[in-house]
């Protein structure tokens, strides 16, 4: 008995007591952090590796408003180049010196019947109207070859000047669609001194002579020798048939 419980003593593991206090040689003294004053970052939503969504979008959004307006000009284009291919509005003249922004002179144009007025050049200032009376009543065709027949007839007044160079005339005149192809001889385009303007006077003449006689036509095309001239002497465009000019009526 005396061997075994001195055994047992032995064995026991002795246990320290509750109140030991630590050894003062195992503490080491930490170091202190400073203070970070700084505001806190926010913490990012986005997982790592995660694409931003809202860039994408905006991007995509704007190459389809992109191409929508791309469309819509291809559109137009097409759509100007078929009216004009169509005849539907007559075309542009590259020079608008002409233009001018103060009242146009009214002249209305005269009824199917007996008098017409035959448009003459002032100088190299405009162009003046003068009474002219056909041989008889006349519709269509007919009446476009008198009001040929009376154009190329001189003026009586000697401050007046014929659209026509000396020598030339009138070879035939043809209607086709409401529009009228007068036929000059060659002779028409050699003239010395041409300017802008006396082209000008010169083809408006010829133009208001027949569509402010005729209110049933929708234009005049010029030829000469048979063949249709895209300009005169370089300056006015007669690659479409041509309305009347009033801007160049004098009163």
């Amino acid at each position: 008995m005396t061997r075994s419980h001195d055994r047992l003593i032995m064995e026991t593991p002795a246990r320290p007591p509750t109140d030991a206090q630590p050894d003062p040689t195992r503490l080491q003294e930490q170091p202190r952090k400073p203070l970070d004053l700084a505001a806190p970052h926010a913490e990012s939503s986005t997982a790592p590796g995660e694409k931003t969504r809202g860039g994408i979008g905006c991007g995509w959004l704007g190459l389809i408003i992109l191409m929508g307006l791309v469309g819509l000009g291809g559109a137009g284009f097409l759509l100007v180049r078929e009216i004009e291919r169509r005849g539907l509005v007559e075309r542009l003249e590259t020079s608008f010196g002409h233009v001018s922004l103060l009242p146009q002179p009214r002249v209305a144009a005269s009824e199917p019947g007996l008098k017409v007025q035959v448009y003459y050049i002032v100088g190299n200032q405009g162009l003046a109207a003068r009474p002219r009376r056909l041989t008889r009543p006349a519709q269509g065709m007919e009446r476009i070859h008198l009001i040929a027949r009376e154009i190329q007839r001189p003026p009586q007044s000697g401050l007046l000047r014929s659209p026509f160079p000396p020598g030339t005339g009138i070879r035939a005149v043809y209607l086709y669609d409401g529009v009228v192809w007068v036929d000059l001889d060659g002779g028409f385009l050699e003239v010395e001194d041409a300017s802008a303007q006396s082209e000008r006077l010169t083809i408006y003449a010829l133009v208001n002579s027949f569509m402010l006689n005729d209110p049933t036509l929708q234009g005049v095309r010029l030829m000469v020798e048979g063949r249709p001239v895209e300009t005169a002497w370089g300056w006015l465009d007669l690659g479409s048939p041509l309305g009347p000019d009033l801007s160049l009526v004098m009163q």
